[in-house]
């Protein structure tokens, strides 16, 4: 029987453990991925790129047996961007390309998925220089969504969604350093949160209320902000006829909602899921009725992410993109390319790609 499943990456030191059946898991710099929980052990990357840690109390029958999947890039590039003095590696595995370089010690990782071999250093250099250009020049404040603040020992500490913050990418789940004092702006509906060296804006309809209420002591007029603010995530909305996908850079996989309404006005119901792969995740969301189904890839990456649509029953129905986070989204869809800024909201047509 498998007790614990891990393994700690050799090259950036994080130990990771996948706790569950699928619970697949990277490390931070994406060297080896863990896998099988308690049911088997599934190791990817090269094996000298990690420790096993795993436990278990006696043989692991042949269905458990360690699974490796060693894959080796056809070439690597190598960039340097002299206008920002950064260092940049692009790895072709034929049937997938990234890129990677590091800034502000963020490692920022980028498919390159429609771009021809002849031209991958001059297109990886391009796509480098102009995200680092972004990161430079729209610096964000510093926001948590889905929070809460907690006492730990003699420490008070916020836990929560992060994004806009200089070392940590958007979308993370983090706890924060202790906080050092806290000031409510009812005005903009907010908590501010202060640490020492970073100073969080956490919105009051995004607080975790049910976990809130075990420190209520903690936020001024708990009980009357609760009241106020619970169940009033605002939710954008569309008319029938129409279909609209909602993005932020504070929801996991960047998706926040989904509107499409039947002929009476009524929001459809949908579940929606990640699918974890083996070079890139994606993300799946449906209509309980099956009348409108979407798949999309992700680039992990602070500010800006390329949305890859795979498939989509678009029929003769208009599909339009919001961005209600704080940091502009790139979305590509049938190789043509939308930024959306924060607040922005577009259709998927031709006039407004490149826009």
């Amino acid at each position: 029987m498998i007790l614990v499943n891990k393994i700690r990456c050799l090259r950036c030191g994080e130990i990771i453990e996948s706790t569950s059946e699928h619970d697949f898991k990277w490390c931070s710099c994406k060297a080896c991925a863990v896998d099988g929980g308690h049911d088997y052990l599934r190791r990817l990357g090269k094996r000298e790129n990690w420790e096993e840690l795993s436990e278990q109390n006696d043989e692991l029958p042949d269905s458990a047996r360690l699974v490796c999947r060693l894959h080796e890039p056809k070439q690597m590039i190598e960039l340097y961007s002299e206008k920002y003095d950064t260092h940049g590696l692009i790895e072709d595995f034929g049937f997938a390309r990234y890129l990677s370089f590091k800034y502000n010690d963020i490692k920022h990782f980028v498919g390159l998925w429609d771009t021809n071999s002849d031209e991958l250093k001059e297109k990886g250099l391009e796509m480098m220089e102009n995200y680092i250009g972004y990161l430079t020049e729209n610096p964000t404040d510093v926001f948590l969504h889905y929070w809460h603040i907690d006492r730990e020992d003699d420490h008070i500490i916020a836990h929560g969604i992060v994004s806009g913050h200089p070392r940590l990418e958007d979308t993370a789940r983090i706890h924060t350093s202790p906080v050092e004092n806290t000031l409510l702006d009812i005005g903009k509906g907010e908590l501010v949160v202060y640490t020492h060296n970073t100073v969080y804006h956490c919105s009051l309809k995004y607080c975790e209320f049910e976990k809130q209420d075990d420190f209520p002591e903690l936020i001024e007029n708990y009980d009357r902000l609760k009241e106020e603010y619970k169940d009033k995530i605002d939710f954008p909305e569309i008319e029938h006829g129409k279909i609209l996908l909602v993005l932020s850079d504070f929801d996991e996989y960047y998706f926040h909602s989904l509107c499409v309404k039947d002929e009476n006005g009524k929001p459809k119901n949908y579940t929606s899921f990640p699918k974890i792969g083996t070079f890139s995740d994606s993300y799946f969301i449906q209509t309980d009725d099956g009348s409108f189904s979407i798949r999309y890839f992700l680039d992990y990456k602070r500010i800006v992410m390329n949305t890859k649509f795979f498939s989509s029953e678009k029929n003769s129905t208009p599909i339009y993109v919001e961005n209600i986070g704080s940091s502009t989204i790139y979305v590509n869809d049938d190789k043509l390319e939308y930024r959306l800024d924060p607040g922005e909201r577009k259709e998927l047509t031709e006039e407004n790609a490149g826009k």
